[in-house]
This record gives C-alpha cells, structure tokens and sequence, in this order.
C-alpha cells in the first residue's frame, strides 16, 4: 500500500494506456502495486527500488468488464484546452483521455476474451508414469476460432489441443495453466494442479489451524518407517462435489493438528473419499468440537461417518490404553508427551456399533476408534498424535507401563506403522492368463494375494469382454489357493477378455487385480468365427481346425484378395486388413471361409470393412 512510484509507463498495445508516460501532478504517493490474477490485464506499470510494479489493471469477460487504478486521480494532469492538442494523434498523458479510453473500452465494441467453461483432468492424483488426460472446453462470444496451449510444471513444450495426455516421472505437485486464445489474440487462462505419488505412498493432508505447525510430528514417523508420503494442502483434495477424482486410491493421513477441524467442504470431501472405498486416517483432538459448535450438519457428518453419536469435548488425559487383540493398539498403554505450549483437549467419545474404539483415555471413555464399512476403513483420534512419544523419554517415567530401558515400546512410530498396515488394502497380482494367451477348454486362473495384517482372504473372481467397463460373476468365496480352473468352451462370444480377482478380509475390506488382456476361443469343430464387423483396422479370426488350415477372403465380383495359412494348434490371427500384397483393402462387403488339412470347408460368414 502507498507505494510512491510517482511515474506510470502505459502497456504497450494496451487499448486504454498504449503510448502514455504519465508524471503525477501532486506527488501524493498514495498509489498501491497490484498483483492481478490470472486474467486481469495491467494497464500502467512503473518502478520502485528496482521492483516493477502496477498500479492498474482491467478485466473483461462476456458478463462484464471493469477498470480498476489506484493512482489518485488528482495525479494525472489536465488537458490542456489552449495548447491546440492534435485530434488525429492526441497527448495521451492527460486524464481527459485517460477518461476517454475507459469509456470506450467499458462501453464500446471489443473483442471479448473466450470463456473456459471447464478444464479438467481425468485423475487428480497419479502415480509416477502414469498418463493424465487433460481436457477443456471453451467459448468465444464474438465466434472466434479458439486455439488451446498448454503450461505444466517440470514439462518442456507439452503438446496443444483441446484434450491431450501428460505423464511425470518424480513425485510431487504439479500446476499446469491452459490458455485459451481467439483469433484476434485475447485469451483466457485457467490453472490446473495434479499430485503425482510413487506407488504404495501416502498422501499427508496438512489442515492444522494451530499457531505451531504439528507436521514434522508425522514426517519424523513416515521417515521412522520408512514410508513414502506427499504432503499437501487441503483445497487440493476439495472438488466441486467432494473429493477430487483419483484420491480414493491411495491412503491418506488428514491432520487437523492442535486446533483444527472440517469445514463443510472438507466434510464433503471426505464424505465422497469414503464412499468411493478410501483408506483414511484422520487425527484432531479438536475435530469434534468444530463439527459440534462451528458446522450447521457437524454432528450428522460424525454421526454417519466417522461414526460418534455423542462427544465429552475436551476432558484430557494423561495416558491412552490400547485394547487386548486390536490390530491397531494390542493392548498397549501409553503415556502421553504434549509438545511445549500444546495443550491436552483430548475428548471423550461416544461410537456407534459399527465402530470399534481402539483408545480409551484416562476416564475409561473412547478417545480413538476405527472402522470397515461399505469396502472403506477409517481411524479417527481425538487425542492428539503428537504427544505420542517418539525419542526416547526421561527416567523418572520409567515406572509407567509400556517404557523399558528409557525407549518407549509404543509410539508414534509404532501408532502409524500400524495404522497404515490396517489401512491397506489386500495386494493381488494375476498370473495367468497371461497377455495375449489364446484361451481354448479349462483355463486356469492363477493368482497371489496378500494381506498386510495376515488376515485369511475369501476370493471372488470376474470376467469381463469389455475391457473392463462391465464384470461378470465366475466364482465367489473361492480359498485363497491361487488357482482356479474356468472351462470356456461354455461361453457363448469369443474374443479379448480379462479377469479381476478381488481377495476381502473377513471385514470385507478388499482388493481387486486384473489380468492382462488374452483371447478366447469358443468355435465349433472345423470352423471360425470373425470380428469386429464391422472392422476398420483389424479382423480377429477365431479359429478351431485340427491338423491346420487355410483362410480365403474375396471380393464381391469374386476374385481372391487374400489367404493365409493357420498352423495345426493355432487359435487366433489377427488379419491387418490388406491384400496377399500387404496393400490396404477398399472399404466393403466381402466372403470369407475356411479349409483345413483334410479338406474339410467351412460356412462362408461375410465381412464388412469400414474404415
């Protein structure tokens, strides 16, 4: 603020202060820097100390537009009535015309800047290497062409268009900008922000309200067991109608710190993460009181969420008990160490029968719970994470239950491991079939799955002749032996197929992998099946001849185009669509059949190429 550049330089170009160098008449002062955002446009400029600096700036959109300086008005000097200014080139350093300019470009015709009407991408959090696709959309009021270009953080010249696809190769946060230009060279701009993880990360949600930053708490955890973790802020996971797409696959740690707590956005947040199947832990020992006091539907949030009927807000307590056989806590108890100038607003909590308490504090009352439901798991503390110990403590506490030799046998070290051991998900890795396998009779599905908690794992298995956007039932509640034998000579279509084996806990907490995609092929005695049809770059022939065969495909005025020859045993080719000369085909009808070793000739099926 009051900031006294004393001259002011117009922007080359501009429509307003093109030409203009302007020295303020009084020498007030008073005039502030403007930092605009993103689509504002500066219409003055100067220098102050070496910074330049802008005192003005305008915006237009097709809603409307606007002129916004902070230089007094009585800086700028007055026309000169006397001095015979030159109406073709007028003295632009006067405020009449400085009046004028704004009048036409707030009243006049100009060319509007284009509308972004959404910019978006299909995954908000990925992991390294792999492909996001970006896409947007936009208008031009005044009917423009409109071009789309592209900014990303760490990519060098990422490629133009409405939709185009970008990948990153170390983890952190990503912010990209599209620019949306028309014809005459106005544009709009849009920013974009993506979280890359490496696999199996955690994604550490940084909302403490506190005075004192609490996180390097949980950092000096992640780093005691040696797990990956990315730490943002809260408005990265917040989108418009909860979570941002793609944060339901992978853990996260939410800390609400000393004093924090869940706006409502962040409530919808974590209301639309949990349904989508997420993993979260989320500590605060204040979390309660905001949903109680400070939200208008808190309590229905915690209610249905994170799973407490009732709170006693802010009781203390100087140890937590664990209970006998929790995966989490094992019995354990632990005195608790507040951080200098913390102060202990642990509560008192009262959970529904769903939910499991995994805490108690000094009252005997639940101050931690957690929770497996609808194929997502919660933990929720509200006792703080931060006063669990982690370096070794005094020896005059060496009394307390749970300390041996100055080192605590439970501690924050140990909270975490455990919770993000409870967190995760069974791993499953499909082993057979493998890509591209052509599939004839009994096929056997192999499969590894395991649990983090060593917990017995139930199998369900599905197929899919979609790629996956549909799933049909195979086998449920199958041991978790690896292997099971589908014999597919009983279906009906042949062609690509996969399959998901999902392995759930007794919870039915669970996790799901999917093979490779591989061929099936379901034909009768010496004959084929043939598609896509219509096809436009390749035919997939399926075929069942013993003793090997030949293909023939002709035209409709009846002249061979092209044969080849299938090897006793082979199943499945691929035909490119050309001739026995290797050139493209003409789109059209054409007659197809097969004759095998011992001259056996089968139905003639037609064809059609439509590229």
């Amino acid at each position: 603020d009051n900031i006294p550049m004393g001259q002011w330089d117009g922007i080359d170009g501009d429509p307003i202060t093109h030409g203009m160098s302007i020295i303020g008449n009084c020498q007030y002062g008073l005039e502030d820097a403007l930092w605009p955002d993103l689509n504002a446009r500066q219409i003055l400029e100067s220098e102050f100390n070496g910074y330049q600096l802008w005192p003005a700036l305008r915006y237009a959109d097709e809603t409307y537009r606007v002129v916004f300086t902070t230089v007094p008005w009585e800086e700028l000097p007055l026309l000169n009535e006397d001095g015979g200014d030159d109406a073709t080139n007028p003295d632009p350093n006067n405020s009449a015309y400085f009046l004028t300019k704004t009048y036409d470009y707030l009243m006049g015709e100009i060319n509007i800047p284009p509308t972004i009407d959404k910019v978006e991408a299909n995954t908000y959090f990925a992991e390294v290497g792999e492909k996001i696709t970006f896409s947007a959309d936009a208008h031009d009021v005044d009917g423009d062409t409109l071009t789309y270009t592209w900014e990303f953080d760490n990519i060098e010249n990422p490629p133009d268009g409405q939709t185009i696809e970008m990948a990153w190769d170390e983890p952190g946060v990503y912010e990209g900008i599209l620019t949306v230009t028309d014809d005459g060279g106005e544009w709009t701009k849009a920013p974009i922000i993506v979280s890359i993880l490496n696999p199996d990360a955690v994604i550490f949600v940084d909302d403490d309200d506190s005075s004192g930053d609490t996180e390097d708490y949980f950092f000096d955890a992640f780093d005691a067991i040696g797990q990956d973790y990315l730490p943002i802020i809260p408005k990265l996971v917040i989108g418009e109608t909860g979570a941002k797409t793609g944060l339901e696959r992978f853990r996260v740690v939410w800390n609400c710190g000393e004093l924090g707590g869940l706006n409502q956005l962040e409530q919808t947040a974590v209301a639309d993460f949990l349904d989508k199947g997420g993993a979260l832990f989320l500590a605060g020992q204040e979390v309660m009181f905001e949903l109680a006091y400070e939200s208008p539907n808190g309590m229905d949030f915690a209610r249905n969420y994170l799973h407490v009927t009732t709170v006693g807000h802010d009781v203390g307590t100087q140890y937590v008990e664990g209970v006998e056989n929790d995966p989490i806590t094992m019995d354990v108890r632990v005195y608790l160490e507040f951080p200098p100038g913390f102060d202990d607003w642990t509560d008192s909590l009262g959970i529904d029968d769903e939910a499991k308490a995994i805490f108690f504090n000094d009252k005997g009352r639940p101050c931690a719970l957690r929770y497996t439901g609808d194929n997502h798991r919660l933990v929720f503390m509200a006792v703080a994470f931060e006063a669990f110990p982690f370096e070794p403590v005094e020896e005059t506490r060496l009394e307390h239950v749970g300390v041996q030799n100055g080192v605590p046998q439970f501690g924050a070290a140990d909270l975490l491991a455990n919770i993000l051991a409870w967190l995760t998900r069974p791993t499953v890795v499909v082993t057979q079939p493998v890509a591209g396998q052509v599939c004839v009779g009994p096929t056997t599905i192999g499969w590894e799955a395991i649990d983090p908690m060593g917990e017995d794992l139930s199998i369900d298995i599905e197929y899919s002749t979609d790629s996956g956007n549909t799933w049909a039932t195979l086998a449920v509640g199958e041991e978790n032996d690896g292997v099971y034998v589908w014999d597919v000579s009983r279906l009906n279509h042949s062609g690509l197929y996969i399959v998901r084996v999902t392995a759930s806990e007794p919870d039915g907490f669970s996790g799901s992998g999917v093979s490779d995609p591989f061929v099936v092929s379901v034909v009768g005695a010496n004959q084929f099946v043939a598609g896509p049809v219509p096809a436009s770059d390749v035919l997939n022939f399926y075929i069942n001849a013993s003793g090997g065969a030949t293909l023939y495909v002709y035209n409709m005025a009846g002249g061979l185009v092209f044969s080849h020859e299938i090897a006793a045993g082979q199943f499945f080719y691929a035909w490119p669509l050309v001739t026995n000369a290797g050139k493209p085909l003409a789109n059209g009808l054409y007659l197809c059949y097969m004759v095998t070793a011992n001259g056996t000739k089968s139905d003639i099926m037609r064809l059609v190429i439509s590229r």
